[in-house]
């Protein structure tokens, strides 16, 4: 409730009678931003001029990251990478910050990771050099992959991946907590590539327009600045049965979701003809109670609704799902070949480096 309520004032114009109200908590929100603005100044200050300097560990190191909270799409760009790395013949590794974990110790992203790369080793710990200390003195992998790390620059990397959401690129322009921004937008200056995020949900205009801005804060990125969308492929429940899409197609749903966008998945069930009856959001890492499971449920039977569509981020934390209930499940696209294939260069220089 809190989230949609933020993301209602800094997004939201009101007129009338309201309009002084949301002036003021934009005002406090602003004011709030100063402190979280002059310390992320410093802190990049510091490792511009190599007052900090980034610790070099034994094995090369990708980052993928963003300059905004949430919602990007990091874990399946993540899954991408580390399959087109295994294709090359390599052994990655990933290591992650572990933020918002269970009373397991593992959080969604572990889970989901567990599901797509099954066989990659994964590392959950704030300390992402202690991390990266293990898997080199583990030996059993010999590249790594760091998962919302863009902010984390403690550790060296060789390829520093930025990601964008087109729907929502630039955070509204502000940083936490008017914005979403984590870092100022010329920060994006330090990506070697920029991959824009559900390309096929914005037009083609505002696409070119993203794009241009990108160049103009970072000149750098201007050949590598590249455009994903995610492919809705198939249903999956949580027996593991396996459906087709096709199956939502003109059928009443309601969508569940604790993500950092949960208006872009809607629209993701929306392009796959499902008819959304009702939504059930949560704040993004939310761990599902009984009571908001059977919540959902009613509110399924409320709209007479044939299924219950979410996400495998939302699935894997939900331990007795209803019947109806089955995740989306997509796969990271390019909208160019030569746009994978930029990445994939990119990553097998990455190996080659220490």
């Amino acid at each position: 409730m809190l989230q949609r309520l933020h993301q209602k004032i800094i997004t939201t114009k009101r007129a009338g009678i309201l309009t002084p109200l949301y002036l003021y908590a934009r005002l406090f929100l602003l004011l709030l931003s100063w402190p979280y603005r002059l310390a992320t100044w410093i802190r990049n200050l510091l490792y511009r001029f190599e007052i900090l300097k980034p610790t070099r560990v034994n094995l090369p190191v990708v980052s993928v990251g963003n300059i905004t909270t949430g919602g990007t799409g990091k874990t399946p760009i993540v899954a991408w990478i580390v399959k087109q790395l295994q294709e090359m013949g390599h052994r990655p590794g990933i290591i992650s910050r572990g933020y918002r974990s269970d009373s397991t110790g593992t959080n969604d992203e572990l889970k989901v990771l567990a599901r797509l790369c099954p066989t990659v080793p994964h590392i959950q710990n704030p300390d992402r050099i202690a991390a990266a200390e293990e898997f080199v003195a583990r030996q059993d992998v010999d590249i790594l992959v760091l998962d919302d790390a863009y902010q984390h620059r403690r550790i060296h990397r060789n390829l520093n991946i930025v990601l964008l959401d087109a729907t929502c690129p630039f955070g509204f322009g502000h940083l936490l907590p008017l914005g979403l921004l984590r870092e100022p937008q010329g920060e994006l200056k330090r990506a070697d590539v920029a991959l824009l995020t559900r390309t096929n949900l914005v037009s083609e205009s505002d696409l070119f327009n993203i794009k241009q801005k990108i160049r103009h804060l970072g000149p750098d990125l201007t050949a590598r600045c590249l455009s994903t969308r995610f492919v809705a492929t198939s249903l999956m429940f949580g027996d593991g049965r396996i459906q087709s899409l096709a199956a939502v197609a003109g059928s009443r749903v309601v969508v569940m979701a604790a993500i950092g966008n949960p208006d872009a998945f809607v629209r993701t069930c929306q392009d796959a003809k499902a008819n959304v009856a009702e939504c059930a959001f949560f704040p993004d890492h939310h761990h599902y109670s009984a009571e908001d499971l059977q919540t959902v449920s009613q509110l399924a039977d409320a709209v007479d609704a044939e299924f219950i569509l979410t996400t495998l981020k939302d699935m894997v934390k939900v331990e007795t799902p209803d019947p109806r209930m089955a995740a989306v499940m997509i796969e990271t696209s390019f909208d160019d070949d030569s746009d994978s294939q930029i990445v994939r260069d990119m990553l097998e220089r990455a190996t080659m480096m220490i």
